[in-house]
């Protein structure tokens, strides 16, 4: 049987990271303002701004001016067709790991650290998870997971309102989920239809988990999106050493 957990891992690494350039404007106070065709899963705000790849050189975008239109900090204009931001980081909790790759993004006091941004946003696989498996040697469809997601980005709680979670972190996750599930629909390879889809959008996320095995992982620095989903997995018709 395929590998579920390798199977979410590649979709999270395969995951389109880049977005056209239309334009780049002149360096203007230290900044220089970009025409993009979208923003992905893009985002700016105090203390977690996003860093892009633009031909090499990485900027950290300081604000989004509206969904086409971003400004990046710089002293000279950038040169490029395509920038590329952070894909999100695949987490398969192990507690062991998943509390690792926590205190690399916060430091001892609980406080994001300076470059959080590259392990954030991550994608949280939940385990243990159900698996309905189907024994039909001449089915298609091999296993069907119930799993469940976390998808979860850097938030200041003490300093937004809940409106300024959605539009710092909320909003972006939601357009990283659209991405996530688009490409596993688009995946007839490795997947089949998916079904019983439920998101549940959480500010402050950490507020949620004040009591349980999640609160030492999900504190109040946290926001985002609960994602459950059935899925089918395919067999691998190459498979020559199959049961």
């Amino acid at each position: 049987m395929k590998d579920i957990i390798q199977l979410f891992e590649n979709v999270v690494n395969s995951l389109n990271n880049e977005i056209t350039i239309n334009s780049i404007g002149d360096v203007t106070d230290g900044k220089s303002t970009i025409s993009i065709s979208c923003l992905k899963w893009l985002r700016a705000a105090s203390g977690l701004n996003s860093q892009v790849d633009i031909s090499g050189v990485v900027y950290e975008v300081v604000e989004i001016v509206d969904s086409q239109t971003i400004k990046v900090k710089t002293n000279i204009k950038p040169i490029g067709k395509v920038l590329k931001i952070t894909r999100p980081l695949f987490l398969n909790a192990t507690m062991l790991k998943a509390l690792s790759e926590r205190e690399s993004i916060l430091d001892n006091t609980g406080k994001l650290r300076k470059d959080s941004w590259q392990k954030l946003p991550f994608i949280w696989l939940l385990e243990p998870f159900n698996t309905n498996e189907n024994k039909d040697i001449r089915a298609m469809v091999e296993s069907s997971p119930d799993v469940v997601f976390l998808f979860l980005d850097g938030a200041s709680p003490n300093d937004w309102t809940t409106k300024q979670h959605y539009s710092n972190v909320i909003n972006p996750i939601d357009s990283l989920v659209d991405a996530f599930v688009n490409y596993i629909v688009s995946n007839k390879k490795d997947f089949g239809s998916i079904s019983n889809f439920r998101k549940v959008r959480h500010a402050n996320f950490g507020e949620q988990f004040k009591q349980g095995h999640l609160q030492s992982i999900l504190n109040e620095k946290l926001s985002g999106i609960e994602v459950r989903f059935s899925v089918e997995v395919r067999k691998d018709l190459k498979c020559n050493n199959c049961n």
